[in-house]
């Protein structure tokens, strides 16, 4: 699994060496390189050590530190050390290396398989909440204020990943929501609307002729949001709550005893269980000056479970493309699965506060976070990596990651062999 992770680097990002070389280098003596550095707040994260110290207490065990040096090719300096680094970034630059990754992987056509059948990338974007103080941890933070006039602050990420059925949750855009001291008015602070509308122009400029197709929830559908989509030309699918865009709702109501009602069986992808679908469409909504499109879909699984589902979209609907409609916009939650629920509580930590007097420094770390676990996905979503995986079915990533740290404490790696290894071309298949 450790060696599989270096050969991930070497062939799928090769650039990245190069990337933090080229970080700004402050010190006059330095003892490691400033890449070094980097990589060993990233190895805290492709570790999953869930905290600086935890990371220190691991690269102090056994032959931890010689093993790492032989597979990665760096030396891991202590945390404090790699702290200063982070320290002295600005945030925009570690940032610029994720999407410098990001795009590599776009040009290599790692995600082409997953794309819409109108042939664009499906990117969910979504807002989760980090830390919360008693105090004002950096200026403009968000706030809250209790009935018994009890502030809390609050630290808040909104984020556009890129997301595919097999699992990939890949972090494209972060936007950090912050209050605007030239903006606040009437104690209207950031939020999630307002966020999207900065990150939206961020991406656009990233990834001008990147075709998207944009997944978000209840939250977004209106007419501010459809507008950026449709000056940016992409494609969108919301979830789309009862009572939200009222005029909309009765038009829906009018058609639904009318038409274009469909009953299908769909095989489900992921799980192989045969569930009953039904579904229903309608096209052409006016909504001010945008056109929408609606489908609900109702699914029975095996259990008689019921659930139902609707989405709004500027995609025309008919009944080729409904099920693979419904399907993308259910894709959504992969952002909160595979996205933030593993980041907070799949080892990483992510609401860990790794730094606690600097927010330009936390965004460095978050941003070595996002690295790392586009690394690990694109080892532990290998195929190759899958077949180990499923020879023993009692195994789990979790307890394969362990296992490997334990190898690297108490093994001798070979230089020889591990090089031969690294040196030798492969093809990685997802």
């Amino acid at each position: 699994m450790i060696v599989q992770m270096g050969v991930v680097i070497n062939r799928k990002l090769p650039e990245l060496k190069s990337h933090l070389e080229d970080l700004p280098d402050w010190r006059k003596f330095p003892q490691y390189s400033v890449r070094e550095l980097a990589m060993g707040v990233i190895f805290i994260f492709i570790f999953k050590r869930g905290s600086r110290n935890n990371a220190d207490n691991t690269v102090r065990k056994g032959n931890f530190l010689q093993n790492v040096q032989k597979v990665f090719g760096c030396r891991i300096p202590d945390t404090d050390t790699s702290n200063l680094l982070m320290k002295t970034l600005l945030p925009d630059i570690l940032e610029n290396i994720k999407l410098l990754i990001v795009q590599k992987l776009l040009r290599d056509k790692t995600f082409a398989r997953w794309r819409t059948q109108r042939n664009r990338y499906c990117i969910a974007v979504d807002g989760t909440g980090l830390h919360s103080f008693d105090h004002e941890p950096y200026p403009n933070c968000c706030y809250k204020d209790s009935m018994n006039e009890k502030r809390t602050y609050s630290s808040s990420v909104m984020e556009a990943k890129l997301l595919c059925s097999n699992g990939f949750s890949i972090s494209i855009m972060t936007e950090w929501i912050i209050n605007d001291p030239d903006n606040i008015t009437n104690n209207k602070q950031d939020c999630e609307q307002k966020a999207f509308s900065r990150l939206s122009k961020k991406l656009k400029a990233a990834l001008p002729q990147l075709s998207i197709c944009i997944l978000a929830d209840g939250l977004y559908p209106n007419d501010t949001i459809f507008n950026i989509c449709k000056n940016n030309n992409w494609d969108y699918i919301f979830t789309f709550k009862d009572g939200n865009l009222k005029t909309v709702w009765e038009e829906i109501k009018s058609q639904k005893q009318d038409k274009n009602t469909i009953n299908f069986e769909y095989i489900g992808i992921e799980d192989s269980k045969r569930c009953d679908y039904s579904g229903f469409y309608c096209n052409n909504l006016p909504y001010k000056e945008n056109i929408l499109h609606v489908l609900e879909t109702n699914v029975k699984n095996e259990k008689d479970i019921n659930c139902r589902f609707v989405h709004v979209t500027n995609i025309e609907i008919n009944s080729t493309n409904f099920k693979e409609i419904s399907l993308t916009g259910r894709l959504r939650w992969k952002i909160e699965n595979e996205g933030f629920n593993e980041q907070k509580n799949g080892g990483y930590n992510l609401s860990h506060k790794y730094v606690r007097k600097s927010h330009d420094t936390f965004c460095n770390y978050y941003q070595c976070l996002q690295i790392a676990h586009i690394i690990n996905q694109l080892n532990t979503l290998s195929v190759e990596f899958k077949k180990r995986l499923n020879a023993n079915a009692n195994e789990s990533v979790k307890s394969l990651l362990e296992f490997a740290i334990s190898a690297l404490f108490h093994a001798d790696f070979d230089t020889i062999i591990i090089q031969s290894i690294l040196d030798k071309n492969c093809q990685f298949r997802y």
